[in-house]
């Protein structure tokens, strides 16, 4: 996909991004010079093997982590440049994070824990976007509940509506089908797949699964902290030949 030449309008854009861990005196490389822009409504898998990088790409993304070097800039924004109170109120407005584990508060209601980033921002909550997006994720018959009376899938598209209520200019999931059955892991991504098509959502994603992958508008492959390769458009949503194509990137 081509790019727009003023990538300041772009949701993401990461350049030449590395991250070092320094553990017993020795240097870690976590990630090696990695660059990707995302387009505005687009949806991008990152896939690569256990300590490629991924979720330490997400983290630093999200300002969860510092970058040893290079850029992060959410709408022209470089995100080194901000302090940690604006950083915060970035990620509250800007960036929706989605983790493996739903991260809901027990004694909220669903309502309390989706709405609750938005409180927190001092911003008052588009009602009317609440249930439209708790519909299309089929929650708005449980918005009373406490987390614990729902089932895994279900909580986890609490924590996606969460993502979704501030309108951020990215969504990022790390590994969201992971405490997932396979049924209930494919529903979610299906679900994914509906909020970039009906909402206009930029997401990105990374897994270890084809068939999770399988899901996005196209697929990046990441091993040893570096974008290795692409997956061909031909085998995007085909998950057995997007698995074939993941393992000769890998393996080349």
């Amino acid at each position: 996909m081509s790019q727009p030449n003023d990538q300041s309008s772009l949701p993401l854009v990461v350049e030449n991004l590395h991250k070092r861990f320094r553990q017993e005196g020795v240097d870690i490389p976590a990630l090696n010079g990695v660059s990707l822009a995302v387009p505005d409504g687009d949806f991008v898998a990152i896939m690569g093997p256990s300590g490629s990088g991924k979720s330490t790409l997400l983290h630093v993304i999200a300002g969860l982590t510092n970058a040893t070097s290079g850029q992060v800039r959410i709408h022209g924004m470089d995100i080194a440049t901000l302090s940690d109170r604006r950083m915060t109120a970035l990620r509250r407005r800007q960036i929706g994070v989605v983790f493996q584990a739903f991260n809901l508060i027990p004694t909220l209601s669903v309502q309390d824990n989706i709405t609750l980033p938005v409180q927190a921002d001092g911003r008052a909550c588009d009602l009317g976007r609440l249930l439209r997006i708790t519909s299309l994720l089929d929650i708005d018959d449980k918005l009373d509940r406490r987390p614990g009376k729902l089932s895994g899938g279900e909580q986890q598209r609490v924590a996606i509506a969460r993502a979704l209520l501030p309108a951020p200019a990215i969504i990022l999931a790390d590994e969201p089908t992971g405490s997932l059955d396979s049924e209930a892991g494919q529903n979610l991504c299906r679900l994914l797949r509906t909020c970039c098509e009906q909402e206009k959502q930029t997401i990105l994603l990374v897994t270890h699964e084809p068939s999770v992958a399988a899901w996005a508008r196209r697929t990046l492959v990441l091993k040893d902290g570096r974008l290795v390769g692409k997956i061909p458009s031909s085998d995007q949503n085909d998950a057995q030949a997007l698995a074939a194509a993941y393992q000769s990137i890998i393996q080349a």
